[in-house]
């Protein structure tokens, strides 16, 4: 070991003549990698002219050289030799910072590169080599200073740039087992090769990658082909509801109804989709045909993402499904039960009429439900279709008393194009839509006497015919007729047609007061304040048994309709609350609805055809009254809001489908 202290320090012109010097003495460069220069608690190869300048070793400082290995004595005795020879120069500070500035900054700058960097002089010893690459290599930076490149590096091709002077440009290669991407080149001075600088890159995460993403571009490729080849028009909406992919069908379809994908959704259904509730409605294109619409949300890492949304034409799925046998019944019982869900009560009177609807729901025969409003008549008839072999074909309500009488027969049978003055397109009615299927008529003791006739002859035929048609249309359909009034009141009835009566009440099924099966009332009102707790995302409120005690001393003359109305004002009304009988509303209780007043009927009227009615003597034609009194009374009123909101370019009502109950 040999201490020096210099009144210059060690400069970098210094440094680079001892190097120079040391490189004279020996054989090979190998001899220099065991002799290092120590200051300052750090050191560095006395070969390495960077690692040296970066000690930064200042006038009159005091440094070591030593070396570990005895066969390198000799050197010292050749360093000692130098410096006793080397006079002290006045320095030139300001180049030798500006060398040392250069020198250091270029070094932090590969050094924090994470490519790797080599270098190699003119014999293809490594003169410098950053921490990325030797991380590479496997072997330390200070093994592999000095040492040739061909024997530390595996694969290296630094002797033949050095040779050809050629540079080698994004070459893949394995680097033990990491795959990398490495560009070799010459470095000239003079106009002669002094030496060779290389740089590689880990690529095995990209490489990983990029096979991942071809993956992912043939699947995507392959799910392209096939939404193309479906017959059902496909949209995927984002978060925003823009379209971000449609399939050829949807194309089609949108060129035909020129519509935008965002339009299809109504807003209180877009909110329903981020609450996780998909939706399923039917809509009719400007050529009168109604397609079922599905709407399923998409939802990543717990984020809503966007709708897929599906069209399918509800005449094409009828013809398909003709050709489609009944799916096998597994375990009949419990699939009956799953169908009647919605029905909830365990009282012996609503049991014995579910096993009865089962009973019925194994045959094509026409059943008459008969039970006050709102005791579930729907629900029952939804049943009754879900448990049979048209479960997967479709179900369409028809509430006739809701239509006026002028539309019913259209919306029933269809009609024609042209049939009257405002039937500019053809219009598919209930019954086509339902081939195949369930058509379940509501309130039919409402249901107009010229109308009956024509449903006699239906019932009978199993052909329609539409209005302003001659084409007779056969249709394979089961019906389900409703109403709230008694069975002998209706018979009795000078309104109802005998002959239809008995072709109706084929299989009486009649639903019991809510009052007549009052041990159901707690069961109904625990099931409706969970699904509401979930609905309004609340918690699930405390429920004290008063609440329950005076629901059931309720009369309920609107039964389980009025029943869940109540829960769900107590459930927006009273949301912290502990339910109590004090919050049970008591205005109703054991009460009749009393009966509407002459004005109140009248006013409900117009309320009823006003919606549908396009111009003022249409809506008088509706009411019986002349277009003036039609208008004034919708004014009177305070109606003129509804007016028109209905009305189709076709002159008939436009009757959305409900969805099915699971």
């Amino acid at each position: 070991m040999m201490q020096f202290q210099r009144r210059n320090g060690l400069h970098i012109r210094l440094a680079a003549a001892m190097i120079s010097t040391l490189q004279q003495h020996v054989s090979s460069s190998d001899d220099l990698q065991h002799v290092w220069i120590e200051y300052g608690g750090r050191r560095a190869q006395i070969a390495n002219l960077l690692a040296i300048v970066s000690l930064r070793i200042p006038s009159g400082a005091s440094f070591r050289i030593y070396t570990e290995e005895p066969d390198a004595d000799p050197l010292l005795d050749v360093i000692e030799a130098f410096f006793a020879q080397e006079q002290e120069e006045e320095p030139d500070t300001m180049a030798d910072e500006l060398l040392i500035e250069s020198s250091v900054s270029m070094e932090a700058a590969m050094a924090a590169m994470r490519h790797g960097v080599l270098v190699v002089n003119r014999e293809n010893r490594i003169t410098y080599v950053n921490e990325a690459a030797a991380a590479l290599i496997g072997r330390t930076q200070a093994e592999l200073h000095g040492s040739r490149a061909d024997r530390s590096v595996p694969g290296s091709m630094m002797h033949r740039v050095l040779k050809t002077g050629e540079a080698q440009w994004n070459v893949k290669m394995k680097l033990h087992r990491t795959q990398i991407i490495t560009n070799r080149a010459p470095v000239y001075y003079d106009g002669e090769i002094i030496g060779a600088v290389a740089t590689f890159e880990d690529i095995s995460n990209v490489e990983s990658v990029s096979r991942e993403l071809e993956s992912v571009r043939l699947l995507k490729e392959r799910l392209q082909l096939l939404l193309s080849a479906i017959q059902d028009a496909i949209v995927f909406l984002d978060e925003a509801g823009d379209s971000v992919y449609e399939n050829t069908a949807f194309t089609k379809w949108q060129e035909r109804e020129t519509i935008e994908p965002r339009r299809l959704m109504k807003r209180e259904e877009w909110a329903s989709l981020k609450r996780q509730l998909p939706v399923t409605r039917a809509i009719r294109t400007k050529d009168g045909d109604v397609y079922v619409m599905q709407a399923d949300p998409v939802f990543l890492s717990g984020q809503f993402r966007g709708a897929v949304i599906t069209l399918r034409a509800s005449r094409g799925m009828r013809e398909l499904l003709k050709g489609v046998p009944a799916v096998a019944r597994q375990q009949a019982d419990s699939a009956d039960e799953l169908a009647f869900q919605s029905l909830v009560g365990e009282s012996p009177a609503l049991r014995a009429i579910i096993r009865a609807a089962m009973r019925a729901a194994e045959t094509d025969a026409t059943v008459f439900i008969s039970g006050e409003s709102g005791t579930g008549k729907e629900l029952l008839a939804r049943g009754i279709h879900q448990a049979g072999a048209r479960r997967l074909k479709p179900f369409i309500a028809v509430n006739c008393a809701s239509i006026p009488v002028t539309l019913l027969e259209s919306e029933l049978f269809g009609h024609e194009k042209g049939a009257f003055t405002s039937a500019f397109k053809t219009h598919i009615g209930a019954f086509e839509q339902a081939d195949g299927g369930t058509l379940f008529l509501d309130e039919i003791s409402e249901l107009a006497p010229e109308v009956q006739s024509k449903l006699l002859r239906v019932i009978q035929e199993r052909e329609i015919v539409r209005v302003g048609g001659r084409e007779r249309i056969p249709v394979d359909i089961r019906i389900i007729t409703a109403t709230n009034r008694a069975a002998d009141e209706l018979i009795t009835s000078d309104t109802f047609r005998d002959d239809l009566f008995y072709r109706l009440y084929v299989v009486p099924l009649h639903l019991p007061a809510l009052r007549e099966r009052g041990s159901d009332i707690r069961l109904l009102a625990a099931n409706y304040i969970h699904y509401f707790s979930r609905l309004m995302e609340r918690d699930h409120p405390q429920v004290d048994p008063s609440f329950l005690e005076a629901l059931e001393k309720r009369s309920w003359p609107g039964n389980v309709r009025e029943l869940q109305n109540v829960i769900e004002r107590m459930m927006t009304l009273y949301p912290d609350d502990r339910l109590t009988a004090a919050h049970v509303p008591g205005a109703f209780a054991g009460k009749e609805e009393a009966p509407l007043t002459l004005a109140e009927a009248e006013r409900e009227a117009v309320k009823r055809a006003a919606p549908y009615a396009a111009s003022y003597s249409e809506l008088g034609r509706m009411l019986g009254v002349s277009h003036k009194t039609a208008a004034r009374k919708l004014h009177e009123h305070g109606l003129t809001a509804l007016f028109g909101q209905s009305a189709q370019p076709s002159g008939h009502y436009d009757q959305v489908l409900q969805k099915e109950q699971p």
